[in-house]
Order: structure tokens, then sequence, then C-alpha cells
């Protein structure tokens, strides 16, 4: 079972690593979980690096207006007005707090990744190494920042 792997992921941070026996399915199963475990977090790092983005371009945008300046935002998913001067500073305070959500995902993402690669050098073949060392720098790639559309 499932269970196992976890055992043996708990044994590798304790530092006391020892060899259990799985059978060739489970092994697959604990192997492909741990994938899409560490898939999972580099795709949400990525989707909170594009939110962080667009934070920093409207508050690039709002940078020159003045603070009694009427704005819209939504709140909600509820429109509501305010001036600059009080969206500017909740904006960012977003923005910072989505940077640190961010650090933290990456730092369990490398987590997941030392735990995965200690599991590959326990129980895995040369075909699982190579597949998951591959898909490992397609994540890094995904969590690449993209451009998007100015807000005004």
């Amino acid at each position: 079972s499932l269970s196992s792997s976890s055992n043996m992921s708990s044994e590798a941070t304790q530092g006391t690593p020892q060899r259990i026996e799985l059978t060739e399915a489970q092994v697959q199963m604990a192997h492909k979980q741990l994938r899409s475990e560490c898939n999972a977090l580099a795709q949400k790092i990525a989707e909170f690096e594009q939110e962080r983005n667009e934070h920093s371009l409207v508050l690039d945008a709002m940078e020159p207006m003045d603070s009694n300046r009427k704005c819209f935002r939504m709140v909600g998913g509820v429109l509501v007005e305010r001036t600059v001067g009080e969206v500017r500073p909740a904006v960012a305070e977003n923005r910072a707090k989505m940077e640190g959500v961010i650090k933290t995902m990456q730092e369990q993402l490398k987590k997941k990744e030392q735990e995965l690669i200690y599991f590959l050098s326990q129980f895995g073949n040369r075909s699982m190494k190579d597949e998951t060392a591959d898909e490992v720098k397609q994540a890094g790639k995904q969590s690449a920042p993209k451009s998007t559309g100015v807000l005004v």
C-alpha cells in the first residue's frame, strides 16, 4: 500500500533510512503519487507567481495616480468603488502575502523533490529516474512567470 511509501518518506526525513520491501506495483504507484504531488505544487506555484505579477502590474499602473482618484476593486466577486489611496496598500499587502505563500510552496516543492530523489535511490529503476528527471525539469519551466496584458 501507499502507506509503506509514506513510512519510507518519514524515515528519510528522520535520517534513519531503512530499506522497505515493496512490490513493483506499490513502487510504481508511490512513484506516480510523488511525481503527481511535485507537479501539482509546481503548477500552484506558477499560478501564484502569475497572480503576484498581475498585482505588481496594477501597483505600477497606480503609482503615478493621485490618491484621491476613484478606482474600482473586485472584492469577493463584487465590484466596489474606492480611491487609489485605499486600494494601493491593500494590493501591496496581498502581493506581499502571495510572495510568502510562493516561498513556502517552493520550500515544500524542494522537500518533495528530495523525497522523490530518495525514493528513486531506494526503489527506482533507470527508466523511472530518467522519466522523473524530465518531469521535474518540465515543472520548473512551467513555474516561470508569464507576461500578460497590462490593466489600466
